[in-house]
């Protein structure tokens, strides 16, 4: 996974035993290179290869001064090469794409494939789509296989959001990953509980809507323990969401009439004892966070865990920034019960006497182990509304785990897609901290 600047990243990864490989190069075959390579002499920018005029090693060039001697004319062999014809650039392209420039323009026929294997090809076809069924639904019931990854919901226009399945009730076909072991390896854990808060009234239906549909529609169901928690909710919202605990895709709804804020409501839901949290992961999601950036998101961040989560002891994955601490701030952080004692660190993560900043995950999109949950107290008990996202990040610090890098770019999951709404309260540790401020 890059991080900062880095610009290797490949959007379209393709899941392979062993690790990803860029859908660009797994789209390459080796008749691919052997017809670039041939394109140059097609279009004459090399010269031809011609035959060599000596069979096995060259003789040894003679020093200067010596006499060369030529062999009698019967022991000597030619070979001429035939004059080249010209090629036409219709005759190119014919080559080109696998067609006998000679014949009658048709491509010739492949010899039938083994029993048993795999073939690969492309074709064209026009499908009559019955009223009533989006492209999407009508490919996905069709005998051919469709890319699962494939963008097919929404598009009509370049650049437009992709929109996923929306009615409750409707099916939601999930990403099928091309490694399905993956959810089963040891450091995730079969699958992720995720948690998603929902707030406003009904000028957010499409927004909440969107939220929720994308996470149901890019993870496979099996996989998935989906919990959801709202505040002060329009009654569209809670219907859909209803709909979906009806149906078994809502595990549980944590359900306030009045806005109770964000991380008591966080914590209510990574403590219920009635309904406890089982997975080794927890995905968490802002209403506001859409997974409408890359399919085969938590296939990525799936990758991502096993790659680091015992290497570099990385417990958190998300997006990083750094606070720097305001005056009163350090002494609030110091008191709490979970503070371990580490000193305050530079910019670039280190501890250092001086040090005056915490490195946090932004609150929109993360995923944290729940050892750490629960070993850290997160979130503290002590955070209402604005700040929780910050205090995690010294919360995991102060209790020996690190974070690592993720969605850094929004390359995966669109966190902040709408403006700002709702309340804003005063950070942790400065004055007016837990007071109420309209925005």
């Amino acid at each position: 996974i890059p991080l900062r600047n880095d610009k290797s990243l490949c959007y379209h990864p393709i899941i392979k035993p062993g690790q990803p490989v860029p859908l660009c190069m797994d789209m390459i075959t080796v008749d691919h290179v052997i017809e670039a390579v041939m394109k140059y002499y097609q279009d004459k920018t090399l010269s031809p290869i011609h035959l060599a005029t000596h069979q096995g090693p060259q003789p040894p060039r003679k020093p200067p001064g010596v006499v060369q001697v030529v062999p009698p004319a019967e022991q000597q062999t030619t070979v001429v090469a035939p004059p080249e014809q010209p090629v036409t650039r219709k005759q190119s392209l014919l080559r080109l794409f696998d067609v006998d420039p000679g014949g009658n323009g048709e491509k010739p026929q492949r010899p039938p494939a083994a029993a048993g294997s795999t073939v690969h090809t492309k074709a064209r076809a026009r499908l009559k789509v019955p009223d009533g069924m989006t492209p999407a639904e009508f490919l996905r019931k069709a005998t051919c296989q469709v890319n699962p990854n494939a963008r097919l919901e929404g598009r009509k226009n370049a650049g437009q959001i992709v929109q996923v399945a929306t009615v409750p009730g409707a099916p939601h076909p999930a990403v099928v990953p091309q490694d399905p072991a993956i959810f089963d390896h040891p450091d995730i854990g079969g699958k992720f509980t995720v948690c998603v808060l929902f707030y406003g009234p009904d000028r957010f239906f499409d927004l909440h809507q969107r939220c929720l549909n994308s996470i149901i529609s890019t993870m496979p169901q099996s996989r998935l323990d989906l919990r959801v928690g709202s505040n002060e909710l329009n009654k569209k919202s809670l219907a859909m969401i209803s709909g979906y605990v009806d149906q078994g895709v809502v595990t549980k709804h944590y359900c306030h009439r009045e806005n109770a804020w964000k991380y008591p409501v966080m914590r209510e839901m990574f403590r219920d004892s009635g309904c406890p949290i089982n997975s080794k992961w927890v995905l968490w999601f802002d209403d506001d966070s859409i997974c409408d950036r890359t399919p085969a998101w938590i296939n990525i961040l799936a990758q991502a865990i096993i790659q680091h989560h015992r290497q570099d002891n990385a417990h958190m994955f998300g997006a990083p920034f750094v606070w720097n601490l305001k005056p009163g701030q350090k002494e609030w952080f110091e008191g709490r019960a979970w503070h371990r004692g580490r000193a305050w660190r530079l910019h670039n993560g280190k501890p250092a006497p001086n040090g005056n900043k915490i490195i946090f995950c932004t609150g929109g999109f993360w995923a944290l182990t729940y050892e750490a949950i629960k070993n850290c107290d997160i979130p503290d008990a002590g955070i209402g509304h604005n700040g929780g996202d910050i205090t995690i990040g010294e919360q995991l610090y102060q209790g020996g785990y690190r974070m690592k890098a993720f969605n850094g770019k929004k390359q995966f999951v669109h966190t902040s897609s709408v403006p700002r709404r709702g309340i804003t309260t005063s950070m942790p540790g400065t004055a007016g901290h837990q007071e109420v401020q309209l925005v």
